[in-house]
């Protein structure tokens, strides 16, 4: 019964180290939504900075959206009736007042 019972306070011991490295090393920051969500909303931010206020009734949009590499997505969009096409970059967006709009490159529509 003296085994069992030190089998059991080991076992338990060994779980609760388990859990709390886990949780002392988990970054909870570090979630963010899926791809596709991600790039179809860098997609609406770079329409929005394209087009402007005059974006209306239809006339601008994100007309394709892919993946082409991890973390790498392919965009066209419809800009006043012309197409331009970008490479986003997820891990590399950002808007900025100093740099403008970054983690993007522009390509051939295909």
């Amino acid at each position: 019964m003296k085994w069992l019972a030190a089998t059991i306070a080991l076992l338990s011991a060994s779980v609760l180290l388990v859990v709390g490295v886990y949780l002392r090393d988990r970054d909870p920051g570090a979630w963010r939504p899926p791809e596709a969500t991600l790039a179809h909303s860098y997609a609406t931010t770079l329409l929005a900075l394209l087009g402007g206020a005059d974006c209306t009734h239809g006339i601008c949009g994100v007309t394709s959206l892919s993946r082409t590499s991890p973390a790498r997505w392919f965009t066209a969009l419809e800009v006043h009736s012309q197409m331009r096409c970008f490479e986003i970059d997820l891990d590399r967006f950002a808007v900025t007042t100093q740099h403008g709009v970054e983690g993007i490159a522009a390509v051939t529509c295909s």
